[in-house]
């Protein structure tokens, strides 16, 4: 399991640098340059959906087929492709915590500093993103990217209409949207379980796909 986090973390780097730096870029205007934190969500999901285009690379590169002789087996290949899910998208959560936390206290930024509702707001959407990642995955381990990314063109879609939303109020005057506390922890509870469902439907997919 540890070699494979390994593996897709220097592979991560060399094709996906990019999606990081714009992920750092995106805080340090969060931080510095008075941007509401909303804007940050197009950045978390480059880093969600990353794992999608390492599934990709290895598909490309044979890796399935290599790793069947290697002394892993395909439940932790699946295993650790949603691990590094998480890591993934807690990264991008720390970046945006960190960024929203040095807006919050900025005094360069007066009366365009976030405020503490509209940080939490946009860090209750990384669940939402999170289970539309979750959605995708599953259709790669079974058919391949080249037939999954229906799904993932799909996600992709769902998830612009709704930062387009969100664009759309900030736009008519309500920078802060306020999301209930009871309302956070619902959609928290959903993703986790839509994230789960999707770990174990891979596995038993993964399983019994042939190359």
């Amino acid at each position: 399991m540890k070699g494979l986090l390994i593996k897709d973390f220097y592979v991560s780097l060399r094709t996906g640098w990019l999606d990081f730096v714009v992920t750092v870029v995106l805080g340090g205007i969060i931080a510095f340059g008075g941007a509401r934190p909303f804007v940050f969500l197009p950045a978390a999901y480059l880093m969600m959906i990353l794992p999608m285009t390492l599934l990709a690379i290895d598909e490309r590169a044979k890796w399935n087929t290599y790793a069947d002789a290697l002394p892993i087996t395909r439940t932790q290949v699946v295993a650790e492709k949603y691990i590094l899910t998480l890591i993934l998208s807690a990264f991008s959560a720390v970046v945006l915590a960190v960024s929203a936390l040095i807006a919050m206290i900025n005094p360069m930024l007066g009366d365009e500093r976030p405020d503490l509702s509209s940080f939490l707001s946009t860090l209750g959407c990384f669940p939402l993103e999170l289970a539309l990642t979750s959605v995708c995955i599953p259709f790669v381990f079974k058919f391949g990217f080249d037939k999954g990314r229906i799904a993932y063109m799909f996600a992709c879609a769902m998830a612009g209409v709704g930062l387009g939303v969100f664009t759309s109020w900030n736009v008519k005057g309500a920078p802060n949207i306020n999301i209930p506390a009871n309302i956070l922890l619902i959609t928290v509870a959903v993703s986790a379980a839509v994230f789960a469902a999707s770990w174990a439907l891979s596995t038993v997919l993964y399983k019994t796909r042939e190359f």
